[in-house]
């Protein structure tokens, strides 16, 4: 059953453990979202296609930051001027917008949405929480995914070993594709580690993607959300992790 993409009239679809439906009524277009608690939205529209997308988690549940930490499901130990290679499950969200438009009309996180501050109340940056999973069992699981597969590669450029428990990146424009059926794959995420405490993580397209993969037409940027159905390829800042990891 397709999952992601654009759905064009009456239409009922499960995605995290969320129902959207979609129905017309004497030419009338409703959209209602369900959880288990019952209907939280309902909005009328004038159409009744919708688009469904997985997008970086900085939406849900109110769009505050464009910054995500990602905890690692065990610290990592990375020895002197040695690397190591991770694939790991992490949280998105799902943005859902009227047609082709270019704003989202409904959204919602894929898991549980947390905030949290990354560094001191004074100078540090408020990111959006997610703890990671191992994602060794992920690929073979049954779509709609839960989580995107990240791979992240930790680089320590230092003399100590050093251990590492959280990544911090910016996911403003940040790379995150799709297959209609619902796997999801975020960037891939670099972390180099300069100090016992500083870290430089930059994000780019994942690789080894499968060939039905698509750019989800959702990201973010400043102030707005832009959609475009002809992304190919996205540039990211690089972000400077000064607090510890």
């Amino acid at each position: 059953m397709r999952i992601f993409g654009i759905h064009k009239g009456s239409n009922s679809l499960s995605v995290c453990d969320t129902q959207i439906v979609v129905s017309k009524d004497d030419g009338v277009c409703t959209y209602e979202r369900y959880t288990a608690s019952g209907r939280a939205v309902e909005l009328v529209m004038s159409s009744c296609n919708v688009g469904v997308y997985p997008a970086q988690p900085i939406y849900a549940p109110e769009r505050l930051t464009s910054y995500v930490m990602i905890k690692l499901p065990s610290p990592v130990v990375v020895g002197p001027e040695s690397s190591i290679r991770l694939r790991l499950g992490v949280g998105y969200d799902v943005v859902i917008v009227s047609g082709e438009a270019s704003r989202p009309m409904d959204f919602f996180a894929c898991g549980k949405a947390k905030y949290a501050l990354y560094g001191s109340p004074s100078h540090g940056v408020l990111v959006r929480y997610l703890e990671a999973v191992r994602d060794d069992s992920l690929p073979g699981q049954k779509p709609p995914w839960r989580f995107m597969l990240v791979e992240a590669v930790i680089r320590n450029e230092t003399s100590d070993s050093l251990a590492v428990s959280r990544i911090v990146y910016s996911a403003r424009n940040a790379p995150i594709y799709y297959t209609g059926e619902g796997r999801v794959y975020g960037p891939k995420i670099t972390m180099r580690l300069s100090s016992s405490f500083t870290a430089r993580v930059s994000v780019e397209e994942p690789q080894d993607l499968p060939l039905a993969a698509r750019p989800s037409p959702i990201h973010y940027a400043p102030r707005t959300t832009t959609l475009s159905l002809n992304v190919v390829s996205i540039r990211v800042q690089e972000y400077l992790m000064r607090f510890g990891f």
